[in-house]
């Protein structure tokens, strides 16, 4: 069983990602521990053994680009990134 932390930027919608939603669904499937948050708080009090992140480009790449900076200081673990794009 593994811990994951799936972090969204801290966008401006009540609406949590789709991409992160359906991760979500997939971990809980095979039992393990999840744990969504929007932007990364210092107190976190979860040890994860993977961080997802997900963000929308083209429009939030510079928040997002702030956040993995933070996640990459400090924590020292596997980080998959999920895009998703917005098209017109």
């Amino acid at each position: 069983m593994m811990k994951v932390l799936l972090v969204e930027p801290h966008y401006y919608t009540k609406y949590p990602p789709l991409g992160l939603m359906k991760l979500a669904s997939f971990h809980r499937s095979r039992a393990n521990t999840v744990k969504l948050i929007r932007g990364i708080k210092e107190d976190i009090n979860f040890v994860p053994d993977i961080i997802e992140v997900t963000t929308l480009l083209p429009m939030r790449g510079n928040q997002f680009m702030k956040l993995l900076i933070i996640i990459i200081r400090n924590f020292h673990m596997p980080v998959l990134i999920l895009v998703e794009f917005m098209l017109h």
